[in-house]
């Protein structure tokens, strides 16, 4: 019985066509309905034209309420479409085109994003989506071009060109109109022009690359150097090249490394390696690559008739001397340093240093002279010379206790070592120095000042130092260092004491006031460590007295301004003043 109603089924369904063999799905659902409720079992023929009924029922229901299949009858019913369900082409919903339109279509910049407008305004934008038809001879507008977010900054938008299409998709390109305006895109009038492709182009920036090689003579004059170019290993004659972005290029430069070293590099990622300076990632970025040569110096180290030197390196290294005990250095160039060693009684000296660029330590059996060679000169002339005495004139206050009864309880030993100068193993006395006019000092064992802190340590009493009759130097009780005097330009040397105060704003603490100390009736503003004698007086201001409120110290609660007078007991924190910041 199932075998009858599956083959009735499937043939009825078979003859309703190809719409209805995609629905037979639905009469296999009704099947169920059919057995239902059956009492008896009916005839062969009476099964058939009870199945044939329902089923024509049943899809007559589903076809009604089927909106696709009601417009797949309606167009079979009008011819549109052919014996196997499909369209005909010449029957196909075409649009007809206008004959003075140009369809026109926007091609992609990878590197730019252009948008199109109808009008000059930039008001009606061409929508990148829709179809756009222009009229024969009118214009396209574009906005300034901007590279997209992985665009390469190097690639500059440069205009755009024109291409129509006929009816076989042949391409041809079209001239376009010259228009002052770059961003204007006037199509063209001819009527044989129907569709047409619009295409920004672009370019990379290019570049000459310019290549210099320059030598300093001795004066600091530059002159052109002798050495060859190259670009991966290919010579460059002309000294120029021209490079493309985004593409990134490698340049050497080669020199006689025996003669000269390199002063300096400018223009890209620069390196060295023996004779040959290397430039790698040069770009469109670079304008010019510089190299900057120099001869080298030579450093001659001179015996005392093959005494006085025992050895002299560079860099470390040892340096042979000749058959006199002399010492020639090649290739020397700035920052090397140089180290001559002497015998205890010799001494080096070299006339194109400054007396800072050549410093010795002691040793256990003699000098060690240091250099550090100075971009400077093309030669330095090293000699090895005795040590030196010579005589420094003294001007020492002899009567400092009867000028300052303070300090006449000092004991008579504390008394004659108020001060002393010590050169080496020799030490000067007060005792001494006030009884002298001057003293033989032995340059090797060089020459400092000593005081006595008995004396600095008493209330506001300076030792007041000259050198050769130059600005004094003050000692006192906060700043007991004494300076170290330099033996080839001391000649003369004045002491004596006085009475005051030294000022240092760097013990003063005024937080967040801004505080002027002059001098008063000067405009003169008080400097670090600057001695003040007794009886001077100060004037204080603070500046941004509007900002907190002045609570006392050096200026009166409430005020902006106060004196104070230097006395024997004044001390720094006499200069502060105190605040509150404003609520």
């Amino acid at each position: 019985f199932s075998r009858i109603l599956c083959y009735n089924i499937s043939k009825y369904c078979k003859n309703k066509g190809d719409y209805v063999e995609m629905k037979k799905g639905w009469s296999i659902l009704l099947m169920p309905l059919l057995l239902c409720g059956c009492a008896a079992i009916p005839s062969e023929e009476q099964l058939e034209a009870e199945l044939q009924q329902k089923t024509e029922d049943s899809l007559s229901e589903i076809q009604a309420k089927d909106a696709e299949y009601a417009a797949y009858q309606k167009q079979a019913e009008s011819h549109v479409l052919d014996e196997n369900g499909y369209y005909h082409q010449s029957e196909m919903d075409i649009p007809e085109r206008d004959p003075n339109m140009i369809r026109v279509t926007f091609a992609k910049n990878a590197q730019l994003d252009v948008l199109y407008y109808y009008d000059e305004a930039h008001e009606k934008p061409i929508l990148p989506d829709e179809p756009c038809y222009i009229a024969q001879g009118d214009s396209i507008y574009a906005a300034e071009p901007e590279h997209v977010a992985a665009g390469d900054p190097n690639y500059a938008f440069d205009g755009f060109l024109l291409y129509s299409y006929d009816e076989s998709g042949s391409r041809r390109a079209i001239e376009p109109e010259s228009d002052s305006d770059q961003l204007t895109i006037r199509l063209p009038a001819e009527r044989t022009v129907h569709d047409i492709s619009v295409v920004p182009t672009g370019a990379y920036k290019r570049r000459t690359l310019k290549l210099e090689a320059w030598c300093l003579d001795a004066d600091g004059r530059k002159n052109p150097a002798d050495g060859t170019w190259s670009q991966n290993g290919e010579k460059i004659r002309d000294k120029t090249f021209e490079i493309v972005a985004p593409e990134s290029y490698r340049f050497s430069y080669e020199y006689e490394s025996d003669k000269y070293y390199v002063k300096e590099c400018s223009g890209g990622d620069a390196s060295q390696n023996g004779d040959k300076v290397t430039f790698q990632n040069v770009t469109v970025q670079q304008e010019t690559l510089s190299v900057l040569l120099k001869p080298f110096l030579t450093a001659t180290i001179k015996s005392a008739d093959q005494k006085g030197i025992q050895e002299v390196r560079i860099h470390e290294r040892n340096q042979p001397a000749d058959s006199k005990g002399d010492y020639q250095i090649m290739k020397v160039k700035p920052g090397d340093k140089i180290m001559i060693r002497t015998t205890p009684e010799y001494k080096i000296k070299c006339d194109e240093l400054k007396a800072k660029q050549l410093t010795y330590n002691k040793i256990n059996n003699g000098y060690d002279f240091l250099c550090t060679v100075p971009d400077q000169g093309e030669a330095l002339q090293f000699q090895a010379v005795p040590w030196g005495k010579k005589e420094i004139a003294l001007d020492i206050d002899a009567h400092i206790i009867d000028k300052l009864p303070i300090i006449r309880n000092l004991t008579d030993k504390a008394e004659d070592n108020l001060l002393s100068l010590k050169s080496g193993t020799e030490i000067y006395s007060y005792k001494d120095l006030k009884t002298k006019k001057q003293i033989e000092v032995n340059e090797a064992q060089g020459l400092s000042l000593v005081v006595n802190p008995d004396i600095s340590s008493q209330s506001n009493l300076a030792y007041e130092v000259s050198v050769n009759g130059r600005n004094p130097v003050y000692i006192y009780k906060d700043n007991q260092e004494a300076p170290e005097l330099s033996f080839s330009e001391t000649e003369k040397l004045a002491i004596t004491v006085k009475k005051g105060f030294v000022f240092s704003y760097k013990n003063l603490d005024n937080g967040k006031l801004d505080v002027t100390y002059q001098i008063a009736g000067s405009r003169a503003v008080l400097k670090e460590n600057q001695f003040l004698p007794e009886n001077t007086e100060i004037a204080v201001t603070v500046n941004n007295a509007n900002q907190y409120t002045v609570t006392g110290g050096a200026v009166e609660a409430g005020r902006n301004f106060g004196t104070i007078t230097v006395t024997d007991k004044t001390n720094i924190s006499d200069f502060a003043v105190q605040y509150r910041a404003e609520e």
